[in-house]
């Protein structure tokens, strides 16, 4: 083997290898970024989830307030603007609760994205690595003079 065909088998090799790295190191942060939305999304969630008992505990003291108001007054309850406050609350807490779980799925959604990105980033990977060997072994085997390829092949 003469010395321009070490280079070129030398680096054709180096090629390939640095291209495999780089569709590994791509898809292994894909997964980190994916891992980084599954935390955000439940973090979101959470937070909603907290934003929704604040409101069931703005509602229950909504109530006490009404019954008691109604209590003080001499007038007993009014039942329709304790079901009001009740309906309303409800509905506030329920809709937070909502918000939180579409901001997961949203987030989880995205992960997804960021995976297959990834994976098809390591794949591509592996198709240039083959391109680079096939590349760089017919730049080889034109530097072998035609007489002994003639008489090898």
């Amino acid at each position: 083997m003469t010395a321009a065909q070490g280079l070129i088998a030398g680096g054709t090799l180096l090629s390939a290898g640095g291209l495999y790295q780089q569709g590994k190191a791509q898809d292994a942060a894909a997964q980190f970024n994916a891992r980084q939305l599954e935390a955000q999304g439940k973090a979101e969630q959470a937070a909603k989830i907290q934003e929704a008992k604040q409101a069931n505990r703005e509602k229950e003291l909504m109530l006490s307030r009404a019954r008691a108001v109604g209590a003080a007054s001499g007038g007993g309850q009014d039942y329709d603007l304790l079901g009001d406050i009740e309906e309303e609350g409800a509905y506030s807490e329920l809709a937070l609760l909502w918000q939180g779980e579409e901001a997961r799925k949203g987030r989880n959604s995205q992960a997804a994205v960021s995976r297959f990105e990834g994976l098809n980033k390591r794949r591509a990977s592996m198709f240039n690595v083959g391109s680079t060997l096939l590349s760089g072994g017919s730049k080889f085997l034109e530097t072998i003079p035609q007489t002994f390829r003639d008489k090898y092949s």
